[in-house]
């Protein structure tokens, strides 16, 4: 199944403003910070205990349980029952975004037995930030709720100055992402005005990428990661061609426990968890 968008929800401005203002004063944990270059933190709407505190996701086929976090947001609850079927939802999140962070492109759900489907909503955002899966860079717009296939490798950026807030919800799988929405769908669609059509990189840029291997070492290493991982949100490269680009980039620098480094961190994030 591939990205797309499904819906629209029509939120009330002043409302889910109300609901976002009582958010400020949860605790957004740091969980899977290892993905983050950056500040990116979220908090726990609904989970498999309804304690605020489990903030990772796990294998199982309960219902999810409401959190104190989402009995605090009746606005966002409401919005929630109404749109989306509860009876299939593992795991429901606030994550919070700061300004210029991006994430580690990875693959979700290797860690689990089985696969979720996520659906992202953005609840504040700007054109600023953007997603990507593969080779593809898009937005999503406010209120938009899209289809994320998280077992294929993607990643996010923001040069926002504000905080970008997404609601996250991870369904059972098993069924089409169309089927877990109680609203009408759009058709299935990669909207035109959400895809960003990029650059190539040109020659002297590439040679000045390698050229990091010059100064590449175990304590920058993800400083540079972080560059790459920009330039594929600002010029035409997959998301997989970032790991390949550190890695040529970590042999030009012949430490061989660097190098091995870099390709524990590309098998992590994207092979196997472990």
């Amino acid at each position: 199944m591939s990205t797309r968008r499904l819906a629209k929800l029509d939120f009330a401005p002043d409302r889910l403003a109300a609901d976002l203002i009582a958010a400020e004063s949860f605790t957004f944990n740091g969980a899977y910070s290892e993905f983050v270059l950056g500040e990116w933190r979220s908090c726990m709407l609904w989970n498999a205990s309804g304690d605020v505190g489990e903030a990772h996701l796990s294998s199982g086929d309960q219902a999810a349980k409401l959190t104190a976090y989402g009995a605090a947001m009746p606005y966002l609850r409401s919005m929630i029952e109404r749109s989306f079927r509860l009876d299939r939802l593992r795991f429901g999140r606030l994550a919070r975004m700061a300004p210029g962070t991006v994430l580690v492109p990875h693959c979700d759900y290797l860690e689990l037995d089985e696969g979720l489907v996520r659906l992202h909503v953005p609840l504040t955002t700007s054109r600023a930030c953007l997603n990507a899966e593969s080779d593809l860079v898009f937005h999503m717009a406010t209120g938009e709720v899209w289809y994320l296939d998280a077992r294929r490798i993607h990643s996010a950026v923001s040069t926002w100055d504000r905080a970008r807030i997404h609601l996250i919800l991870d369904f059972a799988s098993g069924e089409r992402p169309e089927e877990l929405l109680r609203i009408d769908c759009a058709p299935a669609e990669r909207p035109a005005d959400a895809l960003v059509a990029l650059p190539p990189l040109t020659p002297a840029e590439e040679a000045s990428l390698l050229a990091l291997g010059d100064v590449i070492d175990r304590f920058n290493h993800r400083d540079i990661l972080a560059i790459l991982v920009r330039k594929a949100f600002t010029h035409d490269m997959s998301l997989r061609s970032v790991f390949t680009r550190l890695t040529e980039i970590g042999t030009r620098s012949g430490d061989p426990d660097l190098i091995e480094t870099l390709e524990r961190q590309r098998r992590y994030f994207t092979v196997a968890r472990g």
